[in-house]
């Protein structure tokens, strides 16, 4: 496969610009997208990172702001203080009809707060030394007999003197629920010291406004949370308030140690960073001095990553794609015009000097396309001018091969002629002369090389007829060829020769039956004649010289000294001439058997010249 592309590269030029384009396009084009993409991915972290920030930072924002809130609406039984203060006023020991009367008109009181802030969950009151008084809320839960909070957070409130106290309570340590296992029992709480303004802010007892922990995280959140984010909250003391997972990581401790030590070394107070393969978002900057703790796995972001990698990966099979269209679109540019002039030479190579390119603009392949037209012209003229002198030359040359043929049969019949005015046969001699002028008058032909077989058939006819009337019915003549060979175009005086030859040389001084047989037929685009006698051969060493002498260049054939069978090598001489040098005669002979003389011709292709 390598062999074949490196063999097309170096055969085509197209492939060599289109590589070249192609590499100074597609290189570039990687390596910027390459650097775009881990720029972008840099980006897309960093916002990523920055956003998760962000929402940490507005948890937190919304963890003070809904403990601010808390703390406010706490305020509300300050305006029902005195049926607040004869409820609580009441011992055990002390409980009568006021009593139930006061503790209904309370309870309806703290049940139309409840329902008219669905921010909190219950509403109780303590008395001072923490015992649960009463307690309204929907979930079904009721104070403990004798139930008390025993939590730091009753002492602080006390000292605060009013002020509200934020504190984490545990239902099912302080109440009965009608639900069994209730998941809602953990809550945040609101403490505030309830003060008789009328008696120097006499304590009378203690306020309890509480919130679920996962309302509370609702709360806080907004529901900004996403699946693959872990979010805790926890409290000043690190207890978990809040979390979005069902369990905490068994490494809780070990991440806030870790958070503590980085929170020390920076002055910021949100700080983040890489634990265990997870990206840490830590803020301790609630008033309530609560955290937030964002963690979000590396394989999230690189999740998030696989949108932009997906994009990048497009986006550079897009301009891989545009590139090689476009290396393509510049390559057929540049090279169509070397393949119009590559076609235009081959033509021109094949021997079609007329081609000609057409030259568009004015750019140098149009200066090429203009000089190869002037270049084909030029050549053309004088090869048509070459042409024109060979022809004149070639038909000289075929005249005088024409004219050197004419005497030498004249010569041969003048001879029988005179050989019969010897033995005193005047009607013979007369025949014979009229005979004569009519063979005359077809050799004498001047202009008309070419002749049809048939004519060139019966010019041999008339010959043997001569020659019957000098010899007698000594000679038979035979011939075997197809009706619809006989208007082929052969060159005139092509056959008479060849039979003269066989005649003179072969059955004139033989004894017995003397026969001349003429075969024709066709083998692809040639005619092939067979010239056969039965008369006295020769041998083979003679057969090759002849052979080769008939296959020598037609000019170095007629300087050839010799001057036997110059018939068959004036024959031999106008075919190539005529035809070119794949054309011509070839002789098969054994003494004592006779000869064969093949003639190669094109076939139909008189007309030439």
């Amino acid at each position: 496969m390598i062999k074949k592309l490196l063999s097309m590269y170096r055969k085509k030029v197209f492939y060599k610009i289109f590589l070249l384009l192609l590499l100074a396009t597609s290189i570039p084009t990687v390596i910027l997208t390459t650097m775009s993409h881990e720029s972008t991915r840099r980006l897309f972290q960093s916002d990523f990172i920055e956003y998760k920030k962000t929402l940490n930072n507005q948890i937190v924002n919304s963890i003070d702001e809904n403990l601010q809130t808390m703390q406010k609406q706490s305020e509300a039984l300050a305006y029902n203080i005195l049926d607040i203060q004869r409820f609580l006023s009441y011992k055990p020991t002390t409980i009568d009809e006021g009593y139930f009367e006061a503790a209904n008109r309370v309870n309806y009181f703290l049940t139309s707060i409840l329902s008219n802030n669905d921010r909190f969950d219950g509403i109780g009151l303590l008395s001072l030394n923490g015992s649960i008084a009463t307690y309204v809320n929907a979930d079904g839960f009721t104070p403990q007999e004798n139930s008390k909070i025993r939590i730091p957070g009753v002492e602080d409130t006390l000292i605060n003197n009013g002020g509200p106290v934020i504190t984490m309570m545990d239902l099912d340590q302080t109440m009965n629920s009608s639900i069994r296992n209730h998941k809602n029992n953990n809550v945040i709480g609101v403490l505030r010291t309830l003060l008789d303004y009328k008696i120097e802010n006499k304590p009378i007892g203690i306020s309890l406004f509480t919130q679920e922990l996962s309302k509370f995280g609702e709360i806080v959140t907004h529901s900004r949370i996403t699946e693959e984010d872990t979010v805790i909250i926890l409290s000043d003391n690190n207890k978990v308030v809040f979390s979005n997972r069902e369990q905490s990581p068994d490494s809780l401790q070990q991440l806030i140690e870790r958070a503590e030590q980085e929170r020390a070394d920076k002055t910021n107070e949100q700080i983040s960073f890489n634990w265990k393969d997870q990206f840490i978002i830590y803020d301790d900057s609630s008033i309530f001095e609560f955290k937030v703790i964002t963690s979000v796995h590396r394989h999230v972001i690189e999740e998030k990553m696989s949108v932009v990698k997906r994009i990048n990966f497009l986006l550079m099979t897009v301009l891989v794609i545009s590139t090689i269209i476009l290396s393509i679109l510049l390559s057929n540019l540049i090279t169509s015009p070397l393949i119009r002039l590559k076609k235009s030479f081959i033509q021109f190579q094949r021997g079609n000097f007329s081609v000609m390119i057409e030259a568009k603009g004015a750019d140098e392949f149009a200066e090429i396309a203009l000089g190869f037209n002037t270049m084909a012209e030029n050549v053309h003229h004088l090869i048509k001018e070459k042409y024109e002198i060979e022809l004149a030359r070639r038909q000289s040359e075929l005249e005088s091969l024409q004219s050197k043929i004419n005497p030498h049969f004249l010569y041969n019949t003048l001879s029988s002629i005179k050989a019969v005015i010897r033995d005193e046969n005047a009607g013979l001699a007369r025949q014979m002369v009229q005979h004569l002028s009519d063979l005359f008058r077809y050799s004498l032909n001047r202009g008309r090389f070419i002749v049809t077989l048939v004519e060139e058939l019966d010019h041999v006819n008339k010959y043997l007829t001569l020659q019957k009337l000098r010899f007698g019915e000594q000679f038979r003549m035979t011939f075997d060829i197809d009706d619809e060979l006989l208007s082929t175009s052969i060159l005139r005086l092509t056959l008479q020769p060849i039979v003269e030859n066989a005649i003179l040389h072969g059955l004139e001084n033989k004894t017995g039956h003397r026969l001349v047989h003429i075969c024709a037929q066709t083998y692809d685009n040639e005619l092939w004649i067979y010239i056969e006698d039965n008369g006295k051969g020769m041998d083979s060493r003679q057969a090759d010289k002849m052979n080769a002498m008939l296959g020598d260049n037609p000019r170095t054939m007629l300087d050839s000294p010799t001057r036997d069978r110059v018939g068959i090598y004036n024959v031999n001489s106008r075919i190539k001439l005529y035809y070119g040098n794949e054309y011509g005669i070839s002789i098969l002979s054994a003494p004592d058997e006779g000869t064969i003389v093949k003639i190669i011709l094109p076939l139909d292709r008189g007309t030439q010249l």
